[in-house]
């Protein structure tokens, strides 16, 4: 048991040593061991090399909800827009945990270009009503005047106590809504 303990702490000495010193070629290695992953993901983001976005790909298919989780914030990290329409079939996906559907749709906010509205406006007649708000909250980020339509129609189908996020997303927009 011992042994076991002390091999997992050296191997993360490791892992942030490598974070330390910028080391891409070593955190990319990191990825193979599933004792290593989360952490190594977590630190090809942070060192903001475009060269990670290529190895973390794969990941996004993870098993583990929360490695896919970190993988995506990575990528937006990195400001992977290519991944943008995978990104959108994960925030689609019911039998996908809300927890990396909610990462999905804050990343799609973040690295998507303005075309991409409309394709993430289908998000708003989700019918969990988090992933409507989330959605509401990237289409604000996006800054399209294509997303007030489709804002405003959303809202209006909402709870009344559940119009904040559409109401503030449409202050973004710059177009307040009254009701």
């Amino acid at each position: 048991m011992a042994n076991a303990q002390q091999e997992h702490d050296e191997l993360t000495l490791r892992l942030f040593r490598a974070r330390r010193r910028g080391d891409l070629d070593y955190l990319v290695a990191c990825l193979k061991d599933p004792r290593l992953q989360h952490g190594a993901a977590k630190f090809l983001g942070e060192l903001g090399n475009a060269r990670a976005i290529e190895p973390l790909l794969p990941f996004l298919d993870a098993r583990d909800p929360s490695l896919r989780v970190i993988v995506i914030q990575a990528l937006t990290s990195l400001g992977a827009s290519g991944i943008v329409p995978r990104l959108l079939e994960i925030a689609r996906d019911d039998e996908e945990s809300f927890v990396v559907r909610s990462w999905a749709i804050d990343a799609i906010g973040k690295l998507a270009d303005t075309p991409d509205a409309q394709a993430l406006s289908s998000l708003l007649r989700d019918p969990n009503w988090r992933v409507r708000r989330l959605t509401a909250k990237a289409l604000a980020g996006l800054g399209s005047a294509d997303s007030e339509a489709p804002l405003r129609e959303a809202m209006a189908h909402e709870h009344w106590f559940r119009r904040r996020p559409y109401k503030a997303a449409l202050r973004v927009l710059g177009r307040p809504q009254g009701s």
